[in-house]
């Protein structure tokens, strides 16, 4: 498992970029092909955590007022794997999903 980019999060613990990952992101959601930097800003200081629809997942958001069609969230779908975390899709939304937040930027 290559990885592109990896960082430690606001709660300390390891996230990571794979290839098979991004390619997943860029496959899926091509929108997303020119995006690795907002992916890596989305890592490193998201705006919002929430809890994902499993225990061991999450969802990182990051607003960014210019995207390629208008202002977006990023969200990125993160799974855990004890205290590694890696991220297994990404994509632009206009609105936050329900569901619990574990952490909001001040």
């Amino acid at each position: 498992m290559s990885i592109i980019f990896e960082t430690t999060t606001i709660n300390g613990r390891t996230l990571k970029l794979t290839n098979e990952g991004w390619r997943h992101i860029r496959t899926v959601h091509p929108e997303l092909k020119k995006e690795l930097n907002k992916v890596k800003q989305t890592m490193t200081t998201p705006d919002l955590i929430k809890q994902g629809n499993r225990a061991d997942t999450f969802i990182f958001y990051k607003l960014f007022p210019e995207t390629i069609v208008s202002q977006k969230f990023l969200a990125l779908v993160i799974k855990y794997f004890n205290t590694e975390g890696v991220v297994i899709t990404g994509y632009f939304t206009e609105n936050i999903k329900k569901g619990e937040i574990l952490w909001k930027r001040q």
